[in-house]
């Protein structure tokens, strides 16, 4: 392999999807490949078969990492304000070696989060956050999902709150990129 690590990949929730991914990795020179459960949020989105099967929780995550340790990691999924200070050592227990933040139902940057990031902090996970635009394939009206709550600019706040967080801007901000650049994240 080329020694590439894709560190950011939802898993798809189908039949047979890791196996085609797996081809896909070879095909590409990929060495690794983060995985990522969307929870219940994520259970439908994304097919392209439209039938859902494989991949929901962060234990199925865990359970692809432990088949295949020389091909994927892992990573939490945290909903802030659906997920919980708990949440984040679940993650850590399983083995997962990182958190992805996405949907949060209020800005990165709300107090109330701020246990999450503590405790991330606390444990040495790096946390990936979902940045700038997202469309889901249809609408969640039930899901209260908005992109306005995951601007780049919103982690100048919490890089400034826990000093020793290991951040990690995905997407670079879709539509935010000038922000995301500017966004004061110490370099590591």
């Amino acid at each position: 392999m080329a020694g590439v690590i894709d560190i950011h990949h939802h898993w798809i929730n189908e039949e047979g999807y890791l196996d085609r991914l797996l081809v896909a990795m070879d095909r590409s020179g990929v060495e690794r490949t983060g995985l990522i459960a969307m929870g219940r949020v994520g259970r439908e989105l994304f097919l392209s078969t439209g039938v859902a099967s494989g991949c929901v929780s962060d234990e199925d995550v865990a359970a692809a990492v432990r088949r295949r340790p020389d091909r994927f990691f892992g990573y939490g999924f945290m909903r802030p304000g659906h997920s919980v200070r708990d949440d984040v050592d679940r993650a850590a227990e399983r083995g997962l070696i990182g958190l992805k933040f996405h949907l949060p139902t209020h800005r990165y940057d709300d107090e109330v989060f701020f246990p999450l990031y503590d405790r991330a902090q606390a444990l040495g996970l790096p946390c990936l956050f979902h940045t700038g635009i997202f469309t889901p394939p249809r609408p969640m009206p039930e899901e209260g999902i908005s992109s306005a709550h995951c601007m780049p600019i919103f982690l100048d706040t919490i890089a400034n709150r826990f000093s020793d967080l290991q951040i990690i801007l995905a997407h670079m901000g879709i539509c935010y990129g000038e922000e995301a650049g500017l966004t004061h994240l110490k370099s590591q």
